[in-house]
């Protein structure tokens, strides 16, 4: 339903993309190609450039117009591309759990993790995310490993970071130049801010007011901006990255592939 009322313009402003109803079934519309019949579609995402266009329904997707069959996936959601338009990545979701796929190939067995969206005390985010030079792909994930007690950490570029601190993972995000992520963990009474994998902040989360868009961001010279509390009353941290410390410190970081 929510993709029914759906209508953008593509970067050649004579070429909509837009959705129809053909009575229960919809379809994708680009410029004059017409996708496939879909059912019960739910997303449709469009470059930044324009030049790439894709959506989601039940047990398939179109990417460009082509029809692609998911017949595992219960949902398929989060359709995401990079800054660049050059890389898409999406969520899976079946009885076994959450798959990211990153250009249309599932990324290994590691599970994503869907944000809770409805706490006050995260951003409203999406399940992946590209940094802004669109080198890098990071999601929440699982590991695999019965052994690693199904650990909840974060996915970067196909390696996994395990999180020992329990709690709720929220407000993933890159540095504007794309060499550091920022995370947290929450809990009832506390909460870790992370940079680079390594814990920076303990505190109190703010107990009046939601804070979703002013307790955790970037501040524009690549450092964290926080908002915490304690008996006092709120606290301003700022933020700032070592010298030392990127996104290839937390595990060699490779860049991700043209397409």
């Amino acid at each position: 339903k929510g993709a029914q009322k759906f209508v953008t313009f593509t970067n050649d402003p004579a070429n909509p993309v837009y959705v129809g109803n053909s009575g229960g079934p919809q379809f994708v519309v680009t410029a004059d190609h017409e996708s496939d019949q879909l059912n019960m579609l739910g997303e449709v995402a469009v470059s930044p450039a324009g030049n790439h266009v894709l959506s989601a329904s039940t047990k398939r997707m179109t990417v460009d117009g082509k029809t692609v069959s998911m017949p595992d996936a219960d949902r398929i959601f989060s359709l995401t591309f990079s800054p660049d338009g050059e890389h898409y990545a999406f969520g899976a979701q079946s009885h076994g759990g959450i798959i990211v796929y990153l250009d249309g190939t599932p990324q290994s067995t590691l599970a994503g993790i869907e944000v809770n969206e409805s706490s006050g005390h995260f951003l409203t985010q999406s399940l992946v995310h590209f940094s802004p030079d669109s080198k890098h792909l990071a999601y929440f994930c699982r590991s695999a490993d019965p052994a690693a007690g199904n650990n909840q950490g974060v996915c970067l570029d196909g390696s996994y970071l395990p999180i020992a601190y329990p709690g709720t993972l929220g407000n993933l995000m890159f540095s504007e130049d794309s060499n550091h992520l920022f995370w947290n963990v929450w809990t009832a009474v506390k909460f870790r801010a992370y940079v680079d994998g390594k814990p920076v902040v303990e505190s109190r989360p703010p107990a009046t007011g939601g804070f979703d868009r002013v307790a955790f961001q970037p501040d524009g010279s690549n450092g964290l901006l926080v908002l915490g509390q304690d008996e006092a009353g709120f606290k301003r941290f700022s933020i700032t990255p070592s010298a030392d410390s990127g996104l290839a410190t937390m595990f060699g970081s490779r860049a991700l592939a043209s397409r």
